[in-house]
């Protein structure tokens, strides 16, 4: 194996894994297919061996190509954890942070960590990207971004992420306004509706369905899965069916009576919201700053009275 392996070529083969194909990888990093091309040849020839096979208009894996990748993606990830703590070394003004929201915080939790942080460090960047809780987690390991606050993540979390409670949103059923059923139910109804849900296999659906099967409810008869909150309450306000949703999701439609609320009589569904990072991040102090808003504010919104 020939050690004289830049960075970069390693970052450009990430790409093209990552995104599947030579022409979609020159478009991210923003170079000519033929450069994407050339990098790639000249890392097989230093490693010596062949690191994709070609399937369709797709290029895939070689098994040695997996263990080129795992070790690639590695070297990639800490050394963009490590750029902002070596540029405070050098006296490099860097003073930012990166966080991947999923959709339940991105409009409650981050807008008032980020408000307020801004407001008590004007010098600092804060950048936040709306992402599902999958992608968030996936973008935290790559290193593309310091922090994920994620949602619906069971268990410890990938290799390499710690993830932290921050603390407990209501998952509520809310139905169209001109919904003529009980406005209360208990959990052996909840078989009997029709339901608008995320697809069969995402994070949430997996979470949720696990919550129901607990209280006894095996299965229900969805109508229409969609990937989007806005898409899920459109149909629910259509009248399509009936949807689970996080209360701070909806509190703007229930207030104007857009959407109504079901209540459930024996029944208290919940979703975690967690904060994800990288065992081995090396926090700037910056993002240590920004990792204590989050926590501050999270305990204001554990503190709330629930409704009643």
């Amino acid at each position: 194996m020939d050690t004289r392996i830049s960075l970069y070529k390693l970052d450009v083969f990430c790409h093209v894994v990552e995104c599947g194909t030579v022409t979609r990888a020159a478009a991210a990093v923003g170079v000519a297919q033929p450069v994407i091309s050339g990098h790639l040849r000249t890392l097989e020839e230093r490693l010596g061996m062949q690191l994709f096979a070609r399937r369709g208009r797709s290029l895939v894996l070689t098994e040695a190509g997996e263990a080129a990748y795992a070790w690639a993606s590695d070297v990639v990830a800490r050394t963009r954890s490590a750029a902002p703590v070596l540029d405070g070394f050098a006296g490099v003004a860097r003073s930012g942070v990166t966080i991947a929201a999923c959709a339940i915080t991105a409009g409650s939790l981050v807008p008032h960590v980020v408000l307020g942080f801004s407001r008590s460090q004007p010098d600092a960047v804060i950048q936040v990207r709306a992402l599902t809780s999958d992608s968030a987690l996936h973008s935290v390991a790559d290193g593309s971004c310091d922090f994920g606050i994620v949602s619906w993540v069971d268990g410890p979390g990938p290799a390499g992420i710690v993830l932290e409670q921050l603390y407990e949103e209501d998952i509520i059923l809310v139905a169209s306004p001109e919904y003529a059923g009980p406005d209360t139910l208990c959990a052996d109804d909840l078989s009997s509706l029709t339901y608008v849900c995320t697809p069969a296999g995402s994070m949430r659906r997996r979470a949720l369905d696990r919550q129901l099967q607990a209280r006894g409810v095996p299965a229900r008869r969805i109508v229409l899965e969609l990937g989007h909150g806005d898409a899920i309450k459109s149909a629910v306000r259509s009248g399509l069916g009936v949807a689970f949703m996080a209360r701070c999701s909806v509190d703007a439609e229930l207030s104007s009576a857009t959407l109504s609320e079901i209540r459930l009589s024996d029944t208290r569904l919940t979703c975690a919201i967690k904060l994800a990072s990288r065992t081995d991040h090396r926090w700037t102090p910056v993002q240590r700053r920004f990792v204590r808003a989050v926590r501050a504010v999270s305990a204001s919104l554990l503190a709330q009275p629930q409704p009643a």
